[in-house]
């Protein structure tokens, strides 16, 4: 067993350059290369396992909101988690490991969210308004990032965008799926390119509203509704322009 807490974050030659990690996550750089060989968690065998499992990842996204991916360091989490490193290593080789298997739980439970939303028979989506049809989608995803304010620094981290570029789902894909599968079921006879590619859209607009600096001129929730706006005008001018 390494005693050493480096060894548990040993560095990638893509963002460490050689150096020692000292147990500390690699800096959000930009994503390594595709070709990289992205670490991957052990999948316990029992339930106390599980929870061991599941005790680490709370710990991880508890410390990653409290001082982001760059900040977390194994002593920390062990620490958080209630556990020895020794624990740790048995299930993820690296903290980027870690922060992998925090992201996929995410994307797991953006699934489940849109699944929900998705086969909810007493909705009628063809008979709401573009407003109403935003409101419906966002909300669950917004009271989801509130309890879980670690997903989008986990969505942005290096090692993330890295997984996502070798072909793993991203919550933003998720949210794309659910609203062109709304926006077929309220326009059937659109292209399916073209809902495609207006889900995208939006998509691209919530991106990039949830991007935007802080500027101090607008509150969490005002910035909200103007987004849910954005959203639902945009919705409306696709539909009435057709195909």
């Amino acid at each position: 067993m390494p005693e050493n807490e480096g060894k548990l974050a040993r560095p990638r030659r893509s963002e460490r350059s050689g150096s020692a990690a000292k147990g500390r996550a690699a800096p959000d750089a930009g994503p390594p290369s595709a070709a990289t060989e992205l670490p991957s968690a052990r999948q316990p065998q029992q339930e106390r396992g599980q929870r061991r499992v599941d005790a680490i990842l709370d710990a991880a996204a508890q410390l990653v909101t409290e001082v982001g991916v760059a900040g977390v360091t194994v002593g920390a989490l062990a620490e958080r988690a209630r556990t020895s490193k020794g624990s740790m290593y048995h299930f993820f080789p690296d903290l980027d490991a870690v922060i992998l298997a925090l992201a996929e739980r995410h994307v797991t439970a953006m699934q489940a969210i849109a699944t929900g939303v998705r086969e909810d028979v007493s909705v009628d989506w063809s008979t709401l308004s573009a407003d109403e049809v935003v409101e419906r989608i966002m909300t669950p995803f917004g009271r989801y990032i509130d309890t879980h304010p670690d997903a989008p620094i986990v969505a942005r981290s290096a090692v993330n965008q890295a997984r996502i570029a070798a072909g793993g789902a991203s919550g933003l894909a998720v949210i794309a799926e659910l609203i062109e599968s709304v926006m077929r079921a309220r326009t059937p006879r659109v292209p399916a390119a073209q809902l495609a590619a207006r889900a995208s859209a939006m998509v691209a607009i919530l991106q990039a509203v949830k991007n935007a600096p802080p500027t101090g001129l607008c509150t969490e929730e005002g910035l909200r509704t103007e987004l849910r706006r954005a959203l639902g005008a945009y919705l409306e001018a696709a539909e009435r322009a057709g195909a």
